[in-house]
């Protein structure tokens, strides 16, 4: 839990710079772990001085100290708290802030955070050993895992192997995880006499496995435990899984290849026909993202980690809210639905409108106040749960926003049904739709979970989503 996040410049000789690598060598004598930011999110670097003394990555829950010039400080702060809604504070170093004094702060928020563990996440020192496994080469086998259940998949994976890897010249490594003999008979029988290029290993999945390998497949039809996915990010590996909802949350975008299907009313999944190979393909041109996967792994899937602050819980007298999503770029804001439908809904003056950014860059506040300045003071890093979240969908969508409906500006096809908006909404249409009255739409339930509302007269009263609360 003694891990904290400091965003900020550390190059150069200016006060801000020099300040920077004070706190951070402070913070290290007195037993805080730092991981150094840019505030552009890019990897840089660090001077052998500061490399040795800080970690690649802490955990996405650790508290952020924010390090600019006074006059961008506001701004880096906030942008700050959008990167990172989940730490569990977020300090802007003041000028007049004396570094031990900050570093004695951050010990403080840390023991009033407390220590939170997500319910897949494994020690640091368990994951050490498959975070020091070389990249991985472009023309390692495939690897996949039986554990003796028919679940696991492993027919599918052969067979996807049979038709992308060994095409490619690739090998395939099934390592079977328990010392049942039928579950080797099993592996056989699916191979058949058609053996070549292919690798049995039977034993505990262990770092040994990808020390040579490009790919992890697990096809799973259930899930019945998340520890080799884990450890296989850990180990830098793209990962082709199974796109259901326990499996979608862990898989970083710059990691996921999913495997699409159908879940059955049980829970479980049939990959759709050619699913297995097609991730297979993808994965097999994500070799090179090893330090994204490991930085995805230290941030969200590592235990002992500071607690993120509680959602706001509003009282019965609030009205209800509603949220659109942003992306910040520099050269200017992009709002799901456009600037125009979030002011005309301010207009009427009935609900909570706040603004939840997807992607931030390094001016992309400043690039929002130029454009439409009563909307920063919107910006938030945790609305909590609302009456409807209008959104950008995103075939990596994992979860599903914390709201009684969710509303997609586009028509993107979603891959986890589990998070797929309740409507969908075509550019032509979504400005009449919501000027006519959020409550139709938050009041939509329907069996499709794509939708196209018909254009509707330009109306701006959305009195009626006061009932939805």
């Amino acid at each position: 839990m003694n891990q904290v996040r400091v965003q900020g410049d550390p190059f150069g000789d200016g006060v801000v710079a020099t300040r920077l690598r004070a706190f951070v060598q402070h913070a290290h004598e007195r037993g805080l772990r730092c991981a150094i930011t840019l505030p552009s999110g890019g990897h840089r670097p660090l001077p052998d001085t500061l490399a040795a003394i800080t970690v690649p990555a802490v955990s996405s829950s650790a508290p952020v100290v924010v390090f600019a010039a006074a006059r961008e400080l506001g701004d880096a702060a906030l942008a700050a708290g959008l990167r990172w809604p989940r730490a569990c504070v977020v300090m802007p170093a003041t000028d007049g802030a004396a570094v031990a004094g900050l570093v004695d702060r951050v010990r403080a928020e840390l023991r009033w955070a407390g220590v939170a563990d997500p319910a897949a996440a494994l020690t640091e020192r368990e994951l050490q050993p498959w975070f020091v496994l070389p990249v991985p080469p472009a023309d390692g086998p495939i690897v996949t895992l039986h554990d003796g259940d028919a679940d696991s998949g492993v027919a599918s994976a052969i067979a996807a192997w049979r038709e992308v890897g060994a095409a490619t010249g690739r090998g395939l490594r099934v390592v079977v995880t328990t010392d049942e003999p039928s579950a080797l008979a099993f592996v056989g029988e699916v191979l058949g006499d058609d053996v070549l290029g292919v690798e049995v290993v039977v034993g505990p999945f262990a770092p040994v496995h990808l020390f040579d390998a490009s790919l992890v497949v697990l096809p799973w039809r259930r899930v019945g435990g998340t520890r080799a996915l884990v450890q296989s990010l850990a180990a830098g590996r793209p990962v082709c899984a199974s796109w259901l909802p326990p499996v979608a949350e862990l898989l970083p975008p710059v990691a996921a290849c999913p495997i699409v299907g159908d879940v059955a009313p049980d829970g479980s999944f049939t990959p759709a026909p050619g699913a297995v190979a097609a991730a297979m393909r993808a994965g097999l041109e994500r070799c090179h993202d090893a330090i994204a996967v490991r930085t995805f792994v230290r941030e969200e899937l590592t235990a002992d980690r500071s607690s993120p602050p509680p959602s706001p819980i509003r009282g019965p007298g609030a009205r209800p809210t509603v949220v659109f999503e942003v992306v910040l770029g520099d050269d200017g804001p992009s709002v799901a639905g456009g600037i125009d439908v979030v002011r005309a809904v301010l207009a009427d003056d009935v609900v909570d409108v706040r603004l939840v950014a997807t992607a931030v860059a390094d001016h992309g506040i400043a690039a929002l106040r130029a454009r439409a300045p009563e909307l920063v003071s919107r910006l938030t890093r945790d609305p909590g749960v609302v009456a409807a979240w209008i959104g950008i969908p995103s075939p990596w969508l994992a979860v599903r926003p914390p709201c009684r409906t969710f509303v997609a500006a586009n028509a993107t096809p979603v891959l986890s049904s589990h998070a797929a908006p309740d409507v969908v909404l075509l550019p032509a249409t979504f400005a009449s739709a919501v000027a006519r009255g959020l409550a139709a739409i938050a009041g939509v339930r329907c069996e499709e979970p794509l939708v196209a509302l018909p254009a509707a007269p330009r109306r701006t009263t959305v009195a009626p989503l006061a009932a939805v609360r």
